[in-house]
């Protein structure tokens, strides 16, 4: 209605009804309250009002309108915001991992390690070595690790051999004991009595740094001696460690050139910047540190020694509080008493293992490789502390985490030096075996980050120093991503003696305490992955829109870009899911037996319903491709296709880059089972939920022993070259991964299995046997040759030649290789 048009239209409406209605009552004075506009508004609207008595119904029609939709709105506001705090609430259950439960003096046998598995120790000219990165082109290794009172590292560095060492003596004093790291160095390849070739030889630095972070609320302070100003001890002090000090040793018989450094860092990600700003060259054509910084605070210090190897370096902690332990030991861990208590943890350690992983390994070269495996995934576990940095896509809310701390194993120290929940279940399959009391520790401190709806995010990203080695789109972890129930399985490992005779009074209170979170854990999955039909599953997060990926991932599985249904629907229903929900069930009604919790037989119902091979037939089992599939709206025949360009405009200069190709669909798609033989087709029988008499075991036995579908001389693949899907890159960037390629988790299920089906009476007994036996052969002895030739354990291993591929070391879940050594 036009502005200056309205109160001729009320006058005309005046007059209209006046006419039609005959006489009215005199129009009420409203009084000015200051004559602005709003008021004549209101004389107006009232006056039509009063005027036209439909109105008054609308009028109160649209005021309940708006005052519902107010109320959904309101709603809908708390519930996010409801909803948006459970995010980073943590479930309200008693913690796992007690009160201070990792300080010096609750836990003085892992209070210091070597937990901080990216780094590498060496310093090599002008390049400085400090975070493990694949393209330095190093080989390291543990050599041994118990994962609590030693270690001896192998480093090779061009011509430079470098080997670090521990050994720690925790019971001094009750502030976390002492400790000592001896850094050795050689040449190698060079004669050293040959005075050219060794006046040849590049001379090698080596920087030792100590950082106190500013939460200790501590101090340190540096004491030098002689003409270089060597610095030969800082002396420190906090609240949990007491007064201290670290001790330099240097050995050398050569020229050598001391410098040091100390300064304030901020954070520990910032360390290597920081020293790299106070470094200068000399007149030798050495770089060395500069000295004080002159800073108010000063929380770095940093000792350097350069020279031509050989050379060794000893730095040792200790304690103040422990001088009376010191003392009655015999003294400080330096020199012979380092070396006489190595050799005596060092010989603990290689009877442990001959008990606990068989003595009668194959040949040497197998005890070593067992030795190394292990000793690597003990080497790589690390601490962090943090918030992770999380999201809910339903709320559309990114936050961080509450602060926490996670004690945990790594994949890789090179490219994954963080913690992954899934691949967690897999390295206590190890760890477990070897020392039960790590390993619960571990679990402990994962089922410690669950929140109160019992999500944990997937994987691990605390602190600075583990988000500085994650490109920035995979900080945050969004809850509607879970992991796979496989760490279920670490609960069991960690746990062999689920009866209720078999655990000690200790072992069954951590188990009486674990079971609420596993429970609340088991409920997250069995409520946010239903499928839409009773007792099947659907992994959350696969996104349709991704339309640069041949096969929208499955990321939440741990599979990632393992073929699933071609278009993601709420109909899709995935097997695998459905075999660790029943595995799952089963260990929750292990453990529920063994703390006599009231609704264990709830779980042991479950394992059996979904076992059941007339469930698994019903949703899973494809008459037409004879073996177990997932379901999904799906379409065998789809690419990648690059677009054409934009058509340009007259002068516009064409595109520096081609457009990236996308995915095209060539027929359309149909509800059906998923074809593609591979791991996910194994897992009724990885998870042993088929009977030993079931014919559908022996199909799978069957298949899985065919060189045209899964059967190599180095193990199981894990697709099958009559997929289509085989080798296919999923985005042109992105290379196969779960398409093909030999995983060692997967095989290490697939011959478990085998002896759990070798070991029940049925038809299929025999043929389990030697498959379990040529499997556990064929696997083993690929790993250790790739190992031997390499140096490294890989992420995976190519199918077709057996050789190692992709991240390396990878001494995460290939580890496993080493309980494979013995039949």
């Amino acid at each position: 209605m036009p502005k200056g048009a309205s109160q001729n239209q009320i006058r005309n409406r005046l007059k209209q009804n006046a006419n039609a209605d005959g006489p009215r009552p005199p129009p009420q004075r409203f009084r000015r309250g200051g004559g602005g506009s709003g008021n004549r508004w209101w004389n107006a609207y009232h006056l039509a009002d009063r005027l036209t008595p439909s109105s008054a119904t609308l009028t109160k029609l649209f005021a309940g309108l708006f005052a519902v939709i107010a109320l959904i709105f309101l709603v809908r506001f708390v519930t996010l915001k409801a909803r948006t705090a459970r995010l980073w609430t943590p479930v309200p259950l008693p913690t796992l991992v007690p009160q201070n439960g990792t300080s010096a003096e609750l836990s003085p046998d892992l209070f210091w390690g070597t937990y901080r598995p990216q780094l590498i120790e060496d310093g090599l000219e002008p390049q400085i070595r400090h975070w493990c990165e694949q393209s330095d082109r190093l080989r390291y290794s543990w050599d041994a690790h118990d994962g609590r009172n030693f270690g001896s590292q192998s480093i090779r560095d061009e011509e430079f051999a470098i080997t670090t060492e521990f050994v720690k003596r925790p019971k001094m004093g009750g502030k976390g004991g002492d400790w000592t790291a001896r850094i050795s160095t050689k040449l190698v390849g060079v004669n050293a009595s040959d005075a050219k070739q060794r006046q040849r030889s590049p001379i090698l630095s080596v920087m030792f740094y100590f950082l106190l972070p500013d939460s200790t609320l501590g101090h340190l302070r540096g004491q030098t001696v002689d003409e270089q100003f060597r610095l030969e001890r800082i002396q420190g002090h906090t609240k949990e460690l007491g007064e201290f000090q670290v001790n330099f040793r240097p050995r050398t018989s050569g020229p050598v050139r001391y410098t040091h450094l100390s300064t304030y860092a901020p954070r520990e990600d910032l360390i290597k910047e920081t020293v790299m700003h106070r470094m200068t060259g000399s007149p030798d054509g050495t770089i060395g540190l500069t000295g004080r910084s002159n800073m108010k605070i000063e929380n770095l210090f940093v000792f350097q020694m350069t020279s031509m190897p050989e050379f060794q370096l000893e730095v040792s902690f200790e304690s103040v509080s422990g001088l009376s332990d010191r003392q009655a030991a015999g003294g400080s861990l330096q020199g012979e008493t380092f070396s006489r208590e190595f050799s005596r943890h060092e010989a603990a350690f290689n009877r442990s293992l001959a008990q606990k992983f068989g003595a009668t390994v194959a040949n040497e070269k197998s005890s070593g490789f067992v030795r190394s495996a292990l000793s690597n995934m003990l080497g790589g576990i690390g601490y962090f502390y943090g918030s992770s940095i999380v999201n809910s896509p339903e709320t559309e809310t990114t936050a961080a985490y509450w602060p926490a701390a996670l004690f945990s194993a790594t994949p890789s120290r090179s490219f994954f030096p963080r913690g992954f929940l899934w691949d967690e279940g897999f390295h206590n399959l190890l760890i477990g075996q070897f020392d039960p009391e790590i390993s619960r520790d571990i679990l402990a401190h994962w089922l410690d980050l669950m929140n109160v709806n019992g999500w944990i995010p997937r994987e691990q990203i605390l602190g600075f120093e583990a988000k500085a080695k994650v490109p920035g789109e995979f900080v945050v972890q969004p809850d509607t991503k879970c992991e796979s129930a496989y760490a279920f399985s670490g609960s069991g490992t960690a746990t062999p003696y689920l009866t209720r005779d078999g655990a000690g009074k200790a072992d069954k209170e951590f188990l009486r305490r674990l079971y609420p979170r596993l429970a609340t854990w088991y409920a997250f999955f069995n409520t946010t992955q239903a499928g839409l039909l009773p007792g099947t599953y659907r992994w959350r997060g696969r996104d349709s829109n991704k339309v640069h990926q041949l096969n929208p991932l499955t990321l939440s599985s741990g599979l990632d870009d393992y073929p699933r249904a071609s278009h993601p629907t709420d109909e899709e229903r995935h097997l695998d899911l459905l075999c660790w929900m029943a595995m799952a069930s089963r260990v929750m009604a292990q453990i529920g037996f063994a703390v006599d919790a009231p609704d264990w037989r709830k779980f042991s119902a479950t394992w059996e319903s979904l076992r059941a091979e007339s469930h698994l037939d019903k949703y899973h089992w494809s008459e037409q491709l004879a073996s177990y599939y997932d379901y999904g709206l799906h379409s065998e025949r789809v690419r990648l296709e690059r677009p054409q360009p934009p058509k340009l405009k007259p002068g516009q200069p064409p595109p520096q880059t081609p457009p990236k190709k996308i995915r095209r669909v060539d027929v359309e798609p149909r509800l059906g089972h998923v074809p593609g033989f591979g791991y996910v087709s194994l897992f009724p029988m990885l998870m042993r939920l088929l009977q030993p008499g079931s014919p559908r075991l022996g199909k799978i036995l069957t298949d899985l022993a065919d060189p045209k579908l899964l059967w190599t001389a180095y193990g199981l693949r894990s697709l099958s070259p009559q997929s289509s899907m085989y080798n296919r890159h999923n985005t042109e960037d992105d290379p196969p991964y779960w398409r093909g390629a030999i995983w060692i988790n997967a095989n290490y299920l697939a011959v478990t299995a085998l002896r759990h089906y070798a070991s029940q009476p049925g038809p299929h007994r025999e043929t389990a046997a030697q498959l379990a036996e040529r499997l556990r052969t064929a696997v083993f002895n690929n790993v250790m040759k790739e190992w031997d030739s390499t140096g490294f354990l890989w992420e995976q291993y190519e199918d077709r030649t057996g050789r190692g591929q992709r991240t390396h070391p990878f001494c995460g879940w290939t580890a496993l290789a080493a309980l494979l050594a013995v039949a």
